[in-house]
Protein backbone atom coordinates (compact mmCIF):
# COMPACT_ATOMS: atom_id res chain seq x y z
CA UNK A 1 0.00 0.00 0.00
CA UNK A 2 1.33 3.68 -0.45
CA UNK A 3 0.16 4.19 2.53
CA UNK A 4 2.99 2.42 4.63
CA UNK A 5 1.23 0.77 7.15
CA UNK A 6 2.97 -0.32 10.36
CA UNK A 7 2.40 -3.85 10.38
CA UNK A 8 2.41 -5.66 14.36
CA UNK A 9 1.02 -7.94 16.52
CA UNK A 10 -0.10 -5.35 19.56
CA UNK A 11 -0.59 -2.44 18.48
CA UNK A 12 1.61 0.21 20.18
CA UNK A 13 0.03 2.58 23.04
CA UNK A 14 1.31 5.90 21.55
CA UNK A 15 2.51 5.68 18.21
CA UNK A 16 4.05 8.50 15.84
CA UNK A 17 3.88 6.27 12.51
CA UNK A 18 0.14 6.13 10.95
CA UNK A 19 -1.60 3.72 9.65
CA UNK A 20 -1.24 0.85 11.99
CA UNK A 21 -2.25 -2.56 11.13
CA UNK A 22 -2.49 -5.14 14.39
CA UNK A 23 -2.31 -8.61 13.74
CA UNK A 24 -3.18 -11.17 17.02
CA UNK A 25 -3.73 -15.20 16.08
CA UNK A 26 -5.48 -17.06 18.45
CA UNK A 27 -6.28 -21.11 18.56
CA UNK A 28 -9.65 -22.58 20.03
CA UNK A 29 -9.35 -26.40 21.08
CA UNK A 30 -10.43 -29.26 18.84
CA UNK A 31 -13.45 -29.66 16.70
CA UNK A 32 -14.52 -32.94 15.62
CA UNK A 33 -16.67 -33.90 12.79
CA UNK A 34 -19.59 -36.09 13.50
CA UNK A 35 -17.72 -39.05 11.90
CA UNK A 36 -14.78 -38.38 14.00
CA UNK A 37 -13.03 -39.20 10.77
CA UNK A 38 -11.36 -35.73 10.93
CA UNK A 39 -10.05 -33.53 13.54
CA UNK A 40 -8.74 -29.49 13.48
CA UNK A 41 -8.30 -27.02 15.52
CA UNK A 42 -10.21 -23.43 15.23
CA UNK A 43 -7.84 -20.33 14.08
CA UNK A 44 -9.21 -16.91 14.72
CA UNK A 45 -7.43 -13.55 13.67
CA UNK A 46 -8.51 -10.28 15.12
CA UNK A 47 -7.48 -7.46 12.55
CA UNK A 48 -7.64 -3.48 14.11
CA UNK A 49 -6.44 -1.03 11.89
CA UNK A 50 -5.86 2.30 13.27
CA UNK A 51 -5.47 5.37 10.51
CA UNK A 52 -5.39 9.11 10.51
CA UNK A 53 -6.07 11.59 7.87
CA UNK A 54 -2.97 11.61 5.44
CA UNK A 55 -1.76 13.58 2.41
CA UNK A 56 -0.20 12.13 -0.71
CA UNK A 57 1.09 13.82 -3.67
CA UNK A 58 0.10 16.89 -1.86
CA UNK A 59 -3.80 15.29 -1.66
CA UNK A 60 -5.62 14.84 1.91
CA UNK A 61 -6.85 11.65 2.14
CA UNK A 62 -9.49 10.76 4.83
CA UNK A 63 -8.89 8.28 7.44
CA UNK A 64 -12.00 6.29 6.33
CA UNK A 65 -10.55 5.96 2.64
CA UNK A 66 -6.86 4.89 3.88
CA UNK A 67 -8.70 2.32 6.47
CA UNK A 68 -10.45 0.79 3.79
CA UNK A 69 -8.09 0.31 1.25
CA UNK A 70 -5.62 -1.11 3.91
CA UNK A 71 -9.10 -3.44 4.75
CA UNK A 72 -9.92 -4.41 1.41
CA UNK A 73 -5.88 -5.55 0.77
CA UNK A 74 -6.44 -7.65 4.38
CA UNK A 75 -9.41 -9.17 3.01
CA UNK A 76 -7.86 -10.19 -0.54
CA UNK A 77 -4.73 -11.74 1.67
CA UNK A 78 -7.09 -13.86 4.23
CA UNK A 79 -9.20 -14.88 1.49
CA UNK A 80 -6.46 -16.05 0.20
CA UNK A 81 -5.29 -18.16 3.00
CA UNK A 82 -8.59 -19.78 3.53
CA UNK A 83 -9.60 -17.76 6.08
CA UNK A 84 -13.85 -17.08 6.60
CA UNK A 85 -14.73 -13.25 7.27
CA UNK A 86 -16.62 -13.40 10.79
CA UNK A 87 -17.00 -9.35 11.69
CA UNK A 88 -16.09 -6.37 10.03
CA UNK A 89 -17.06 -3.01 11.83
CA UNK A 90 -16.06 0.55 12.64
CA UNK A 91 -15.24 0.94 16.17
CA UNK A 92 -15.00 3.67 18.27
CA UNK A 93 -11.52 4.98 19.18
CA UNK A 94 -10.26 7.07 22.52
CA UNK A 95 -8.13 9.16 20.08
CA UNK A 96 -11.02 10.85 17.63
CA UNK A 97 -8.42 11.80 15.23
CA UNK A 98 -7.96 8.19 14.70
CA UNK A 99 -10.64 5.82 12.59
CA UNK A 100 -10.15 2.21 13.81
CA UNK A 101 -11.23 -0.57 12.06
CA UNK A 102 -11.83 -3.75 13.35
CA UNK A 103 -12.09 -7.43 11.60
CA UNK A 104 -12.14 -10.89 12.85
CA UNK A 105 -11.52 -14.35 10.49
CA UNK A 106 -11.82 -17.78 11.61
CA UNK A 107 -10.40 -20.73 9.60
CA UNK A 108 -10.10 -24.31 10.55
CA UNK A 109 -6.23 -25.98 10.86
CA UNK A 110 -6.15 -29.83 10.37
CA UNK A 111 -4.71 -32.19 12.66
CA UNK A 112 -3.97 -34.47 9.55
CA UNK A 113 -2.35 -31.79 7.60
CA UNK A 114 -1.68 -29.34 9.43
CA UNK A 115 -3.02 -26.95 6.23
CA UNK A 116 -5.78 -24.22 6.78
CA UNK A 117 -8.85 -25.10 5.58
CA UNK A 118 -12.32 -22.68 4.85
CA UNK A 119 -14.81 -22.29 8.15
CA UNK A 120 -18.22 -21.09 7.18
Amino acid sequence: SEYKPLVTKRAPLQSTTFPVVEVRGLEFPLDSTTRKEEESNRLTVTINIYAIEKVIDGKKVSSLQVAEELAFLVDKVMNELNFTMTANEEVENADKNVYRRFMRYTAGVSKVTNKITRRN
